[in-house]
C-alpha cells in the first residue's frame, strides 16, 4: 500500500499551533512528573531522556497527517496557539505521535520522497 502524503491535512495541523512542534515530552514517560526536562535525567526517578527520543512501532495514524499505515511514531509536544498571550500554561499545552515524514516536514520543509535516491 503506497503512502499517499496529505499534505493539506499537515498545513491544517501547523496552523493550530505557535511554532514548530518538537519531538519530546511535557512529563516523564516512566513516572509523569512534572519536574521532567527533555535535556536532563528526571529528578524523581532518574530516567534518561535519551531513552525515549527514539521512534516507536504503532498501526496508530499519524496525528499530524493522519497516515493509517503502521509504522514508526514519535513523541512530539507544541503549544498551541493563544500560548503566549495566555501565559504558556497547560490548557495550551499539546502532545501526540506523528510519522517520519511529518518530522520531517515540519523540521525542514522536505516532502516525502523529494532528494531520496
Amino acid at each position: 500500500m503506497e503512502h499517499t502524503y496529505d499534505l493539506d491535512a499537515v498545513h491544517e495541523f501547523e496552523a493550530e499551533f505557535e511554532g514548530t512542534p518538537s519531538t519530546g515530552h511535557w512529563t516523564c514517560p516512566h513516572c509523569d512528573s512534572e519536574k521532567w526536562h527533555n535535556c536532563e535525567p528526571c529528578p524523581d526517578c532518574g530516567t534518561n531522556p535519551e531513552d525515549y527520543g527514539e521512534p516507536s512501532f504503532s498501526w496508530s495514524p499519524c496525528d499530524c497527517c493522519g497516515s493509517h499505515l503502521g509504522g514508526d511514531r514519535y513523541d512530539v509536544i507544541g503549544w498551541f496557539k493563544g500560548a503566549r498571550a495566555g501565559g504558556y500554561t497547560d490548557e495550551f499545552q499539546w502532545s501526540g505521535h506523528i510519522c517520519p515524514d511529518c518530522l520531517r516536514y515540519l523540521a525542514n520543509g522536505d516532502l516525502p520522497g523529494k532528494g531520496e535516491s
